[in-house]
């Protein structure tokens, strides 16, 4: 459960300091496509660093990769959202 957290708020912050932080402003302005798209959603950002988390760090012990990667994206979505209301 700590991990799916961990893997989740991680996800969330890094979602959104690409999406919408300034310092990655130069970045997002060369990419085309689906792939702006893609930089410019910090829910659909969670989704694919929740993936690559998983993918680097390994699944908890006798938790399902869709389960494992569902919950966390559950928190990353939560985190950057409820991040991008304070800012407001």
């Amino acid at each position: 459960m700590l991990s799916i957290c961990a893997v989740g708020l991680a996800s969330g912050v890094m979602a959104l300091a690409v999406a919408r932080g300034g310092l990655f402003d130069a970045l997002r302005a060369r990419l085309r496509g689906r792939l702006a798209e893609l930089a410019e959603c910090p829910l659909c950002l969670g989704a694919w660093l929740c993936a690559g988390l998983w993918a680097v760090q390994g699944l908890p012990e006798g938790l399902a990769a869709p389960v494992a990667w569902g919950a966390s994206w559950a928190v990353s979505t939560a985190t950057a959202w409820g991040l991008e209301r304070l800012g407001e």
